[in-house]
């Protein structure tokens, strides 16, 4: 097998044999030593993780949580996107996109849905501010995209270190 990805936490890896034609991506957990099929192919593969990494990379992206009832408003316009989650993120996660933005599905943290609550969190990105701004609207983010960060004035005098 040869390696060719690492997850930034060293936990998961990814591998292809290089005699097999089809060139199907293998991964593993660290720590083990059997590789697992991902069902997806090299060039696949690729996709799937530039497409990943475009939404938790970018630039000009909001996070929101949203109840499960309303997932389909929350989602209109976008369509589903045919990667299933990769080794390293729980089985839910889903990728969809829209003419001009992206979108990551995903279980919320522990600790973010009350108790009955089920939450999905919602990660968007577009390749800028002003596109992004449309999908933040809806969520009541109005001006906050792209905004600078505001500043907090301590009331005394800060430690030295």
């Amino acid at each position: 097998m040869l390696e060719f990805w690492v997850e930034n936490q060293n936990g998961y890896f990814w591998a292809v044999d290089l005699e097999d034609d089809r060139l199907q991506v293998f991964s593993r957990e660290a720590g083990r030593s059997d590789w697992t099929g991902t069902g997806e192919v090299l060039s696949d593969f690729l996709l799937h993780c530039t497409v990943r990494e475009a939404v938790i990379g970018g630039a000009s992206k909001f996070t929101t949580f949203v109840d499960a009832s309303e997932i389909n408003e929350a989602l209109e316009s976008f369509e589903p996107l045919k990667f299933g989650a990769l080794g390293s993120e729980e089985p839910q996660v889903k990728l969809w996109c829209s003419e001009d933005a992206l979108v990551r599905m995903a279980p919320p943290p522990t600790g973010y849905a009350g108790p009955g609550e089920h939450l999905w969190m919602l990660t968007f990105a577009a390749p800028s501010d002003s596109r992004i701004e449309r999908y933040a609207s809806r969520f009541g983010f109005e001006g906050l995209i792209g905004a600078e960060p505001a500043r907090v004035e301590l009331p005394y005098e800060p430690p030295p270190f």
